[in-house]
């Protein structure tokens, strides 16, 4: 930062962002966007450094980023990323779906010029999964870990042995659950539906419950997923 603040110039400016809790200017300005100051009003600004020492659930050079709704010091429990939104629209893995496709002020390289003031403030978590999640082939609607700060766990998906010559996990033309867009492809242009070989999350195929991520199979089946039958031997 530059020098500033005394008379000697031994102190430096912290940067700036925008105002964390400004006052609408008018009924269309939150105030976020024209409203900046030092650390963002959202941490302290230590003039012998230039730096800002952020208040807890913020971050950034200029504290502008909020990162408590990413959970405990915006880790998504160790099981997603903390990003931006405008990053998580085009993040394909994140819920609601869209297909990556989405976009949230991120055309906008000057914050002044954006009308999302929370464009690169607000944080939220894109979860982690062990299987691919998407609307694409071999891509399942529903990931592993979810949550807002992805501390919930899904169990394994599986198909119950005596169907497998149909497919109930067929989620083609299907709309995923929370996801964004028209319910058919030929409404939507970004295609947001399942297409062909899009697969449905069947947690434990059908036969079992599921407790934080792992299966307990009902009885007569066993299986990390509860897909293998066991034949009563009597």
């Amino acid at each position: 930062g530059r020098r500033a603040g005394s008379m000697d110039c031994t102190q430096f400016e912290c940067p700036e962002g925008p105002r964390w809790g400004s006052m609408p200017l008018s009924e269309t300005d939150g105030g976020h966007v024209a409203q900046t100051m030092a650390c963002s009003g959202a941490g302290l600004c230590i003039a012998e450094s230039g730096e800002c020492e952020c208040f807890d659930g913020f971050t950034g050079d200029a504290c502008q980023r909020r990162i408590s709704t990413c959970g405990v010091g915006g880790k998504c429990s160790g099981h997603g990323q903390c990003l931006p939104m405008h990053h998580l629209a085009r993040a394909k893995e994140a819920l609601p779906l869209s297909e990556g496709m989405s976009s949230y002020g991120d055309d906008h390289t000057v914050r002044e010029h954006t009308g999302t003031w929370d464009w690169n403030t607000m944080m939220g978590c894109a979860c982690d999964s062990s299987w691919p999640v998407g609307f694409g082939p071999d891509e399942f609607q529903l990931g592993e870990y979810y949550g807002a700060d992805c501390s919930k766990k899904r169990c394994p998906t599986g198909v119950a042995p005596w169907i497998r010559n149909t497919d109930p996990n067929d989620a083609w033309n299907d709309t995923a659950a929370q996801a964004v867009g028209p319910s058919r492809p030929s409404q939507d242009p970004l295609n947001r539906v399942g297409r062909k070989g899009n697969q449905h999350l069947v947690e434990c195929s059908g036969r079992g419950s599921c407790n934080e991520g792992r299966c307990s199979c009902f009885a007569g089946y066993t299986g990390h997923n509860c897909d293998r039958w066991v034949p009563n031997k009597y």
